[in-house]
């Protein structure tokens, strides 16, 4: 797990290989309209979902681009759908999503043609802020000041022992991620502001974990693999200009490292961060450079 107090020195930082943009068609199938990607999910196969918007109609669409093709397919989207609404992705391409109200979580099985609602209950359903889902096809949400796991298969959702004092100042917990063993990450919105940003629940633990301050910044994202490592997208930094940029905290490690991102975020969201295997994909949004409304990745070298 990528415990926060974990103690030593980072190791060497990873190498990784050229940037690449995924070939994602910059014309949707069929029609004249462009297609600015957001939130974004991967699942085991390798199949990635981008939830975004056409121009210039501005009309919400989810894709998805199956591994190995350059093609994406246009998905059934539910109208209350809007493209800022964050995604999750399960190993078999399920995808969950919130309705445009933030008030309710609903699902699409893989191959389905239309979405189904998940029952869900927090204090604060009016303002779902995260969700996530892990190997087991168990779904974690989050809202401002709490965090529930839905069982895979049924059963009675459980609250984890988050707790988010910050949240009675205006500030959020969102941007949840579970790792291969089942510790749970969520990023508190704006909350390096003021204290720790991103918080570990180790799985069987009733004890949530501060990781490393990762400075006064903004996080738009979080994502971890099968090992532990933990990606954020962050904001503008004393160390990064005024750019969004991809930190990695490896598993067992108390140092940040910046992840090798050149191309991208320049703006403000939507943007997503995704992870599968050793890949890291992020969507850029739009703004004034010719790499907007993509999607791109890198791979860590082994």
């Amino acid at each position: 797990m990528a415990c926060g107090i974990a103690s030593g020195v980072a190791s060497a930082a990873p190498t990784w290989s050229k940037e690449r943009v995924v070939p994602l068609l910059d014309i949707l199938p069929g029609s004249d309209r462009s297609f600015l990607p957001g939130p974004i999910g991967v699942d085991g196969n390798g199949d990635i979902f981008i939830a975004g918007y056409t121009k210039p109609d501005g009309v919400s669409s989810l894709l998805e681009v199956p591994s190995g093709t350059s093609t994406p397919e246009l998905l059934p989207l539910d109208p209350n759908f809007w493209v800022n609404q964050p995604l999750a992705v399960d190993a078999n391409g399920d995808v969950f999503q919130f309705t445009g109200t933030y008030t309710a979580l609903e699902e699409l099985p893989q191959g389905a043609t239309s979405w189904q609602n998940v029952p869900v209950s927090l204090p604060n359903t009016g303002l779902l802020t995260g969700v996530a889902v892990d190997q087991n096809g168990d779904v974690f949400v989050a809202d401002c000041t709490s965090v529930v796991e839905l069982p895979a298969g049924g059963g009675p959702q459980e609250t984890l022992p988050f707790t988010f004092p910050l949240s009675a100042i205006g500030i959020c917990a969102n941007n949840i991620a579970v790792d291969g063993q089942g510790d749970v990450f969520v990023a508190e919105d704006f909350g390096a502001v003021v204290g720790q940003a991103v918080l570990e629940l180790p799985a069987g633990s009733n004890t949530p974990e501060a990781l490393p301050s990762i400075g006064l910044t903004d996080t738009f994202g979080v994502a971890a693999d099968a090992q532990g490592d933990v990606y954020v997208l962050k904001g503008a930094s004393q160390d990064a200009g005024t750019s969004l940029h991809v930190i990695e905290l490896p598993a067992g490690s108390s140092k940040w490292v910046r992840v090798p991102f050149t191309r991208i975020l320049y703006g403000s969201p939507p943007n997503g961060i995704a992870v599968q295997g050793n890949t890291v994909y992020v969507t850029t949004d739009e703004s004034e450079s010719a790499d907007w409304g993509k999607v791109l990745e890198l791979t860590q070298n082994p």
